[in-house]
């Protein structure tokens, strides 16, 4: 819809929308699997490991593991 007048503003528009939408549902999917692979080790693999009840309810036993690279560590 934001490109349909094909003036070269509105296709610029068009654009911009395509490449921020695809930037934010990237953003989302690895979003989506930094939470599945923190809560695999707790939860367990499979559909389980995605259940927000299931994921509230184990939220404490969830680590926040460091790396080893980070400063706190040493």
């Amino acid at each position: 819809m934001v490109g349909i007048y094909r003036t070269h503003e509105a296709l610029e528009a068009a654009w911009k929308y395509f490449i921020l939408g695809s930037v934010g549902i990237a953003m989302a999917l690895f979003g989506t699997i930094l939470v599945y692979m923190a809560a695999q080790p707790v939860i367990g693999e499979g559909f389980d490991a995605m259940v927000w009840t299931k994921l509230v309810a184990q939220a404490r036993r969830v680590s926040t593991r460091r790396s080893s690279t980070s400063p706190s560590s040493s």
